[in-house]
């Protein structure tokens, strides 16, 4: 962490203090303005943290080991970006992979929103997302869209294989050249009268459904 800014006439609270003197960290009075252009946020609770960026590991090396990735194909909205993360590290999967264009930015929103999740899940930006997903189905793994036309996402066949959900925009979807890389399609069967959930919603209902079918099938190995 590179500065503490906390608004003018205040004062960090004695643990947040506590913390940053340990680690060296310099805290700095600004105005409410420059808080909020520093965070992008209104309501930045009078404390703003300046950090390193999020470090970009390789995604090369991670497809040829990990059990399950989350992609995202055109979510602009940094909260669902955040929301995105906190569902999947929540679910442990490996990563979050994300395409350098039409894609939301990591901003404070993103981070709030995450909860911190984005310090600990490995976020992989790709230049073209669907040549990244034919990168990892040659490296063994298995490509699902979520997608209200698939097939229910129970009947799926999601423990045996080396899992990438793959989830679009909201107003789009996964867009057609994206979609014709996955492997199947799974849709998540409503029962209510809305048509659709919010796609950090469907990502976190098929992440924890991806992650309980591969802890069952591990037990059946062990």
């Amino acid at each position: 962490m590179r500065c503490l800014y906390v608004v003018e006439g205040t004062s960090l609270p004695p643990e947040i203090a506590e913390k940053a003197h340990a680690a060296r960290v310099p805290v700095r009075e600004a105005t409410d303005e420059d808080l909020q252009a520093l965070s992008g946020m209104t309501a930045h609770q009078g404390i703003v943290a300046e950090a390193e960026g999020l470090p970009r590991p390789d995604f090369v090396e991670a497809v040829t080991t990990a059990h399950f990735f989350i992609a995202l194909d055109g979510v602009t909205d940094p909260r669902n970006m955040g929301a995105v993360a906190r569902a999947a590290e929540g679910a442990g999967a490996a990563g979050l992979i994300v395409q350098d264009r039409r894609s939301a930015p990591f901003t404070a929103a993103a981070q709030k929103a995450a909860a911190g999740a984005m310090e600990y899940l490995p976020i992989f930006v790709v230049s073209n997302l669907a040549n990244a997903l034919e990168l990892a189905k040659k490296a063994g793994m298995w490509a699902v869209g979520l997608a209200p036309e698939g097939k229910a996402l129970w009947e799926c066949g999601l423990c045996d294989e080396r899992v990438i959900l793959v989830a679009g925009s909201e107003g789009k979807g996964i867009r057609p050249r994206v979609q014709s890389v996955c492997d199947e399609l799974c849709g998540i069967p409503l029962h209510g009268r809305v048509a659709s959930l919010n796609v950090a919603t469907a990502v976190a209902v098929a992440a924890f459904h991806v992650a309980e079918r591969q802890e069952r099938q591990e037990g059946k190995h062990a």
